[in-house]
């Protein structure tokens, strides 16, 4: 996909006004163009063509920094800080301006969202509805039922519409903790309620969950009543602008001071929250953005890319300049920073040195390949007086030895990549540590500065992922990925789809059953550590399931299926009923021929294609 940082040069003021953005969104609409917004510091909005990246069109604001940007029905609104004003324009682009307080809702707008059609609006003490083509405001009790529209009054709330259906949850102020759940932690407890909704506009109640998720401020909204034994406690209106929060199909993701709690939602009901401790800390970061099993969260100058299966983080540490905000999808994420828009795929190397980023892992140290293994047992072993040459040597690595002369400069830093800062160097060692190049090769953890190079001059074994494995317990240690339809490198092993061929279609006992079995999928919902057909599952409970189902036993989570102690690893045609585990952001799809898969995304289990991802671990477990 096309950088968008082209787009910002067309005009110096556009550059300047599109470089100092303040927001980030991306607009996918049935029947309407793709866009992405950029909310500007004076009040404009940008829009660009999400393929080419080309500037579609600007709206004028009011002088204050965009807060909110919303598009429904192809009409875009937005509003601005400490304002209870919504902006839109006229089809020649006149600016309109719509009082809330005018309207009957006082105090500032806080969000934006879509329903059903029509634009809801929340202040800091309640919720309107508002027509997105004659302009015309409605009351929550108007648009919801009584007893929801209720609820929606007495805080904050997130709204998700898609397709013919949608997912209301509210968080109310419920008390406050005397001693917090985490230390230093926000001590008021929220109530999370929700429900779903259909096109006909019949709410369904899934159920109410109480944690500890932000602090409110009083506001002068309706009070909160609750029931504690026989006595009625009355709280006073609370609100949050939830920036630590965000909602998705999949349920709810709040991103807490030292862990992030999933909420997750299926058909039968909301599931009981669980919480994830992190490799990073989130500390109740804002800006928080969802894709299926993935949340991004900002940390200090860097961002994270967390696993919601196991925890795990990819940093994403900017050099160039730093990242305002990114809107995450299932590939990857569009990143707002001083230089414009760019896309950003924490995968692809080029994508990374264009916006001028570096990646790297935290989590297991053990999925190392066999130079990277022989670099670690050298390292181990007594080195006084010993340079990084001589730990080369000892290892048997005399490639890398002669590597050193013109190393590969990188952006993804893997296990024994040199680390250039000045005239030191060190060696990184995993886990965003570092090795000092002297006696003992003493370890500290990686810094990056704007100046800091990186280089590798271990090369990955091919022999690695070009091996049959006997059935077994226990997991393969390291699996290179390799590229999809194309070589990652010239000369390279890929798997490619080759449609039309005896492969490409069922031609096994297991492939006729794998088809027979798929369909009944379709349509379960996505859910966060589900593995239930019909009611809920994520990408690795699909396959596993479905594996499940034919008495062939998979790991649970996606990145141990690709490294399962069975089957066999591909290195060439993809056959069908092959299984693609891709490494970042890790998911984990099935093969079904003519260049489609069947897997588990954010939309629940559907049909897919393989064009869009470019590498990936490829398993053989239908023999």
């Amino acid at each position: 996909m096309s950088p968008l940082v082209a787009a910002v040069a067309i005009s110096p003021a556009l550059r300047m006004q599109t470089t100092s953005g303040v927001l980030l969104r991306h607009f996918q609409e049935s029947g309407q163009p793709d866009r992405i917004v950029v909310g500007g510091p004076t009040g404009d909005v940008y829009g660009f063509d999400t393929r080419t990246g080309r500037h579609a069109w600007t709206l004028p604001g009011g002088g204050a920094p965009v807060r909110d940007v919303c598009r429904v029905q192809g009409r875009v609104f937005w509003f601005e800080k400490d304002s209870d004003q919504v902006r839109c324009v006229t089809p020649t682009f006149e600016p309109i301006s719509i009082s809330m307080s005018e309207n009957g809702l006082p105090g500032n707008v806080t969000a934006l969202d879509e329903w059903r059609g029509q634009l809801i609006v929340q202040t800091d003490q309640g919720v309107l509805a508002m027509d997105p083509k004659s302009l015309k405001v409605r009351t929550a009790k108007e648009v919801f039922t009584a007893d929801v529209a209720k609820i929606l009054e007495q805080g904050p709330c997130k709204f998700l519409w898609r397709g013919d259906q949608g997912l209301i949850v509210s968080f109310r102020h419920y008390g406050r903790y005397e001693n917090p759940p985490e230390t230093d932690g926000v001590r008021d407890i929220t109530l999370v309620n929700a429900w779903s909704c259909d096109k006909a506009g019949h709410h369904t109640f899934l159920g109410g969950y109480a944690a500890s998720i932000t602090d409110y401020r009083p506001t002068e909204g309706p009070r909160v009543f609750r029931k504690q034994g026989d006595t009625i406690i009355d709280l006073p209106h609370g609100h949050s602008d939830l920036e630590n929060v965000t909602v998705g199909p999949e349920g709810v993701v709040a991103v807490l001071k030292s862990k992030v709690l999933t909420i997750p939602f299926a058909k039968s009901g909301w599931k009981g929250g669980e919480t994830l401790d992190m490799r990073v800390t989130p500390n109740y970061a804002p800006g928080t953005s969802l894709a299926s099993s993935s949340v991004w969260f900002p940390s200090g100058n860097r961002w994270v890319m967390g696993s919601l299966e196991d925890g795990d983080c990819t940093v994403l540490a900017p050099q160039k300049s730093s990242i305002r905000q990114l809107v995450a999808d299932e590939s990857g994420a569009f990143a707002l920073t001083d230089a414009g828009v760019s896309r950003l795929d924490p995968d692809d190397e080029s994508s990374l040195k264009k916006i001028g980023v570096v990646a790297y892992e935290l989590g297991s140290v053990d999925n190392l390949n066999s130079d990277q293994r022989r670099l670690r047992e050298a390292m181990k072993k007594s080195l006084a007086g010993k340079n990084l040459k001589g730990v080369l040597k000892a290892a048997k690595l005399n490639a890398a030895v002669k590597k050193m002369a013109k190393p590969l400069n990188v952006a993804s830093l893997e296990y024994g990549d040199l680390v250039l800062d000045g005239k030191e160097t060190k060696l990184y060692v995993g886990d965003g540590m570092v090795a000092s190049i002297t006696n003992g090769f003493p370890t500290g953890p990686l810094v990056i500065g704007s100046d800091t190079r990186f280089a590798r001059i271990l090369a990955p074994d091919a022999t690695d992922s070009a091996y049959a494995v006997a059935a077994g317990a226990g997991l393969l240690g390291y699996i290179a990925p390799i590229g999809i339809n194309h070589p990652l490198a010239p000369g390279a092993s890929y798997a490619r789809a080759v449609p039309g061929a005896s492969f490409d279609r069922p031609y096994l006992p297991g492939h006729f059953a794998l088809e027979a079995l798929i369909p009944d999928w379709i349509g379960t919902p996505y859910v966060w550590g589900g593995t239930s057909k019909g009611d809920g599952c994520d990408c690795s409970g699909f396959v596993q399931g479905v594996f499940r189902e034919m008495s062939i036993g998979l790991p649970r989570h996606s990145q141990d299926i690709g490294r399962a102690r069975r089957g066999m690893i591909v290195t060439g045609d993809l056959h069908y009923g092959d299984v693609l585990v891709f490494p970042s952001p890790r998911h984990v799809a099935i093969y079904i021929g003519n260049g489609q898969t069947a897997e588990a995304v954010r939309g629940g289990v559907g049909y897919s294609s393989i064009s869009r991802r470019r590498l990936a671990v490829v398993r053989r477990f239908i023999l």
